[in-house]
């Protein structure tokens, strides 16, 4: 009995299967029980789906920097369950799926089940991938069509019969989508698959194969393009001129977000502003955003690509660069260069790598079993004996860096579930405000981190970070363009520019830092607050007013 018990969790381990059930039960039970709601975007993208679901629609803010899909399945969950665990639990899901479709990639690339243990293990150990699984944001579910769509990919090429062929193509059409749907980024995939066909296929086969692809692109992606046309302008309409414009203008404040937006409405219109420094930016993020896979991919991404780049020289040594060459690595680096120069435009950071870190690691865990000989060149491409060396350093690294990136990830995931992120005092801050009112639904609440209003359950709308007038002004945006109110964040979206006003203001730590002229809110009975603000709760970091 006990036999085979073993004999089924080995089973289960082999097949891919007992790593992605064990890290979705993990890692869903901490995401449950972490109750606040510290990512800024998430409580964003709850209120999107509150409103989706009760048949607003997807529009304002969030609806020109975002595409639907995340915040579609969170509301979906967050039927059954609280809307912060919901949008959490989507991001558990994925990443539990991912590294299942991690284990499929590297046995297909390697043909061992060991190395797809392996790379699962290394992937579930760096931080960034730990903490995007427990985070109510949309990059790990991106993470999981995208490195699905390369995979499917790879495989297309493999060769199969055309009809077979015909209906992947389909599909790769319609995974690239929805990596599209969740994030705007996840578009390079079209041009780099694109590519990939013209190189490997003959003229009209490829564009037999490259139409299949576009059809099934935007078959899932016409519904978003006909309410993005009516809400919007335009299907491809957003508002990443501005991170745009951040990236070039404001990477370090919010001058840009609440006044120089003002003078942009496209991306045509800041390159023609500053064409030095929209150049500037995007060469440096050329150089910046491979540099982050390195700094934040942890030792374990840092000793794959060692392993992928011995490799490569093993094996090129005796086959002319075939590797780099090869229908498993050359789509790859075509996508890669193609994200890279799409996302260099703006403001990179770790988690947009996310994918490629993950891939690094599957490539690297490839690699090392080609290295120590148990892959599927172990017979045409053997190590000579006298770098038994390689092998047994190799393998030494690798588990040095679990073991390294397993305490950080342990470490760093206590203190960002014990980091309040811009909500500080929020049990205290929520409790007194229910004292005052018992109509908060009916409320709105002005403050720098939206998920003050989410676990209040009032309306939002968003501090400006950036203002040259008095406290009196700011809570109704007086003296602001029409454009920045059109473009502040608030839920919900529906009430006219004209009609901002907020019911209670939060100062606290973030807006000190940004507005420090109005640091006298902080002061019990200052001169300068003005008679309709009431006091409702004073710390030494946080005051909340009641406004009449």
């Amino acid at each position: 009995m006990r036999s085979s018990v073993l004999s089924g969790i080995r089973q289960l381990l082999l097949n891919g299967v007992l790593i992605p059930v064990v890290y979705l039960i993990g890692l869903g039970i901490i995401a449950v029980q972490h109750q606040l709601f510290v990512d800024w975007d998430g409580p964003m993208h709850y209120f999107s789906a509150v409103e989706i679901y009760s048949g607003k629609g997807y529009h304002g803010w969030q609806s020109h920097f975002w595409p639907p899909l995340y915040p579609l399945l969170g509301g979906l969950l967050a039927r059954v369950m609280d809307g912060a665990a919901a949008l959490k639990m989507v991001s558990v899901i994925s990443a539990a799926l991912l590294l299942y479709v991690v284990h499929r990639f590297v046995r297909w690339l390697s043909g061992s089940s060991a190395a797809g243990c392996l790379a699962q293990c290394l992937v579930a150990v760096i931080y960034v991938f730990v903490h995007i699984s427990i985070q109510a944001e949309d990059h790990m579910l991106d993470s999981l069509f995208f490195i699905s769509a390369l995979f499917l990919l790879l495989k297309n090429l493999d060769g199969l019969p055309p009809l077979n062929l015909n209906r992947r193509y389909l599909l790769l059409g319609m995974l690239c989508a929805l990596a599209g749907l969740t994030r705007y980024t996840s578009y390079a995939l079209i041009p780099a698959t694109v590519i990939t066909l013209c190189l490997y296929y003959p003229f009209k086969t490829a564009v037999r194969y490259g139409l299949l692809v576009l059809l099934g692109f935007a078959v899932l992606s016409a519904p978003w393009w006909i309410v993005n046309t009516i809400h919007n302008g335009s299907p491809f309409a957003t508002w990443q001129y501005m991170n745009i414009g951040a990236g070039i203008f404001a990477a370090d404040n919010f001058k840009w977000w609440w006044s120089g937006i003002d003078h942009f409405n496209s991306t045509g219109d800041v390159f023609r502003h500053a064409p030095g420094l929209y150049l500037r930016n995007f060469f440096r993020n050329l150089v910046y955003g491979p540099a982050l896979i390195l700094y934040k991919g942890g030792a374990v991404t840092i000793v794959c690509l060692v392993a992928c780049g011995l490799f490569m020289f093993y094996y090129g040594s005796r086959n002319r660069w075939l590797v780099l060459r090869s229908r498993k690595v050359l789509p790859l680096l075509i996508t890669f260069v193609v994200f890279l120069l799409l996302v260099s435009q703006a403001f990179v950071f770790a988690e947009v790598f996310l994918s490629w870190m993950v891939l690094a690691i599957l490539y690297g865990a490839w690699s090392f079993y080609e290295l120590i000989g148990a892959g599927s060149h172990a017979k045409e491409n053997p190590i000579r004996p006298r770098s038994n060396f390689i092998k047994k350093a190799l393998t030494i690294l690798i588990a040095v860096a679990l073991c390294w990136d397993l305490g950080y990830t342990v470490r760093h995931t206590r203190l960002y579930l014990n980091d309040p992120a811009g909500l500080e005092e929020n049990q205290a801050v929520t409790a007194a405000i229910k004292q005052q009112d018992d109509k908060l639904q009916t409320k709105t609440l002005m403050a720098y981190h939206p998920g003050r209003a989410y676990h209040l359950g009032t309306g939002f709308i968003m501090l400006p970070m950036y203002y040259s007038g008095d406290v009196s002004g700011i809570i109704t945006f007086k003296g602001l363009s029409n454009k920045i109110k059109g473009y502040a964040p608030r839920f919900p979206t529906a009430p006219h520019i004209d009609s901002i006003k907020a019911d209670y203001l939060v100062y606290d730590s973030p807006a000190r830092k940004w507005l420090p002229q109005f640091a006298f809110l902080l002061q019990r009975n200052s001169p300068l607050t003005p008679p309709n603000f009431h006091l409702v709760y004073l710390s030494g970091k946080t005051a909340v007013y009641r406004i009449d």
